[in-house]
């Protein structure tokens, strides 16, 4: 079973079109509307899905059909910290893959034993 983690004001930003700076609840809606057909198939395969998003939940997401946490620390580095913290407790972190593009993040992630894939890895496999 492996366990995929989506740093996803990540990917919403790596994807302008979305215009996420316009309405940025807006645009996490629509990345979990557009997550939702590639999760539940990662889902019925038997894997995990956990989509991180920094800053306060939106409304509209309560029932997301995915499983999404919040960082609770609020900054720019809040999901990061969130997702090392993840990968550290996790007993097995070989099982784990992160989906980001951010540097900084892949370099606290180097040494923890997961896998990181680039956001475009994701980006091919969901509707744009």
């Amino acid at each position: 079973m492996t366990l995929t983690i989506v740093d996803a004001m990540n990917v919403i930003g790596s994807r302008p079109q979305t215009r996420w700076w316009r309405n940025r609840d807006q645009a996490m809606r629509n990345f979990i509307e557009d997550l939702t057909e590639w999760g539940t198939a990662q889902l019925e395969a038997g894997d995990d899905v956990l989509i991180v998003f920094d800053g306060d939940p939106v409304s509209g997401l309560d029932d997301a059909p995915l499983p999404l946490i919040f960082a609770e620390r609020p900054g720019p580095d809040g999901a990061d910290d969130l997702i090392v913290e993840i990968v550290e407790d996790d007993e097995d972190p070989e099982t784990i893959v992160v989906i980001t593009s951010d540097a900084g993040l892949r370099g606290r992630l180097a040494n923890l034993g997961a896998r990181v894939d680039g956001v475009s890895t994701l980006l091919r496999q969901i509707p744009r």
